[in-house]
């Protein structure tokens, strides 16, 4: 609302400000209306025959169903909106079915295959494949819908604001739920999500491995494997209500029969993650964001060789106090997590839709690898913000932030004695990330940040990939730093 329209890329000063003139972009609210509580079934039933074909080669041969009948509240059925008619139908009060419309399939057949095949006495080669319907609880996603908990947001127009700070937040309109049938707001959601009338569809999950497993010297045993799943119509949120490039608020489906100017989202197995409008939802295909493509770990325990029976200090007071002494630890290497380099939305001006950078840098963008601000992690300039009414080229995910390799060291030192009879004690020293060592964060994705000279050189980076922060695990809560802890334990 500080920027022109067609001008240069908003970007944190206009942030600053807006605050400054205490003008309001949007606002969101929520009231508790109801007590919502559920009620959810779920069965399975697995059938399997193992058949040893023959010495070389055995078979397993499996078949699983499972049926989740739709979910209901403690004294009625669940809500569901219709986007046709703007009417929102509560199961079980008045002439309302409790199941709104909604139904649930009776064919969720999953069959499960394996084999082992043995080469030699030596050598095993086995194999496995078998589907999985997603158990996800539906309680879960659909545990607030409205009039339960009731989410309302103000929207205004890019380049405009919807009021002043001083003018306060919108009260939020209580319904009369007495008819089972009431009209949705248009600036209240279902909380934040509807399924659709007729069969919820569930996804599923294909799993499959193969390992070769071979037997070695001194009765050491080694396996090498490859395991991979997949999950089709994964249940998620697509908005409805997504505008496209340049239409704005007014553009969006729904504003011009219902006024709403608010993300609206319906649920099943297909969702726009970043993109909603309908030419771009192939675009959300792309690496999950927690995907790290290389984990190890390890842990392990020693016991000191000190005290009764060891080669050290075996008797004596030097016995008593040194013995029975352990310590043990944990090591962990991984790969960073994917992220998506994004810009100001002003630009492509389509509400529901995320907007990225243009890639201008043909080939793999150059990872430079500094950490802190003002540094580059990658090569800020393959990166531009976009000035036609367009979306970006850059896809989802495309670059993986900083990994956490040969750092993660955690130290236990400890020991068990018995006090009395039935009384024992456990000493204990704890150290967490040993080392000391940071696990970044992924850097700063929006390029809109970054200002350059006329001559295509870099004014300032505004933090554009750059790495200002640390975690643990990608998890954003204090404790990265080294800690000790000491304790004593009894048990009786």
């Amino acid at each position: 609302m500080t920027a022109l329209s067609g001008g240069a890329a908003p970007n944190f000063f206009n942030t600053y400000a807006t605050t400054l003139l205490g003008l309001v972009s949007s606002y969101s609210k929520a009231l508790q209306f109801q007590l919502m509580t559920n009620r959810e079934w779920q069965f399975g039933w697995y059938f399997r025959d193992r058949w040893q074909v023959s010495r070389k080669l055995t078979l397993n041969l499996g078949l699983r169903y499972e049926y989740y009948p739709l979910i209901t509240r403690k004294d009625r059925g669940i809500e569901r909106w219709d986007p046709e008619t703007n009417k929102v139908q509560l199961g079980g009060i008045g002439s309302v079915p409790r199941s709104v419309g909604i139904i649930t399939s009776k064919k969720l057949f999953g069959p499960r295959v394996g084999f082992a095949y043995r080469l030699n006495d030596s050598t095993v080669i086995r194999s496995g494949y078998g589907i999985t319907y997603d158990p996800l609880p539906f309680s879960r996603p659909l545990r607030g819908l409205y009039p339960a908990s009731i989410r309302a947001n103000w929207v205004s127009d890019p380049y405009s604001w919807f009021n002043r700070i001083d003018q306060g937040i919108p009260s939020i309109p209580v319904p009369d739920i007495s008819s089972g049938v009431i009209d949705l707001p248009r600036d209240v959601d279902m909380g934040p999500r509807s399924p659709w009338a007729g069969e919820l569809h569930r996804g599923y999950i294909q799993s499959w491995n193969f390992t070769i497993e071979r037997k070695l010297p001194a009765d050491w045993v080694t396996s090498i494997a490859y395991v991979g799943t997949q999950t089709v119509h994964q249940l998620l949120d697509t908005d409805i209500n997504a505008g496209f490039p340049g239409s704005g608020t007014r553009g969006r489906p729904l504003y011009a029969r219902l006024g709403r100017s608010i993300t609206t989202a319906m649920w099943d197995g297909w969702a726009g993650v970043g993109r909603n409008w309908a030419p771009q939802i192939r675009w959300n295909r792309a690496r999950t964001g927690y995907d790290r493509t290389h984990m190890f770990a390890i842990g392990w325990l020693y016991e000191l060789p000190l005290g009764p029976n060891k080669t050290w200090a075996s008797s004596g007071m030097a016995a008593k106090a040194l013995g029975n002494w352990q310590i043990n630890g944990a090591f962990g290497a991984y790969t960073g997590t994917p992220f998506t380099v994004s810009a100001s939305g002003a630009s492509v001006n389509a509400p529901g839709n995320t907007q990225t950078a243009d890639l201008v840098k043909p080939g793999k963008v150059t990872k430079l690898g500094k950490i802190g601000p003002g540094e580059q992690f990658f090569d800020a300039l393959a990166f531009r913000s976009v000035s036609e009414v367009r979306f970006g080229n850059a896809g989802r995910n495309i670059l993986t932030g900083p990994g956490i390799v040969n750092l993660n060291l955690n130290l236990s030192l400890f020991r068990s004695m018995s006090v009395t009879e039935r009384l024992k004690m456990e000493v204990k020293a704890e150290a967490f990330n040993f080392t000391n060592t940071p696990h970044f964060n992924n850097p700063s994705t929006n390029v809109s940040n970054m200002a350059l000279n006329p001559d295509g050189t870099i004014r300032s980076l505004g933090n554009f990939m750059s790495v200002t922060g640390a975690n643990i695990m990608g998890r954003q809560e204090p404790g990265d730093e080294r800690q000790f802890r000491f304790g004593i334990r009894f048990s009786f």
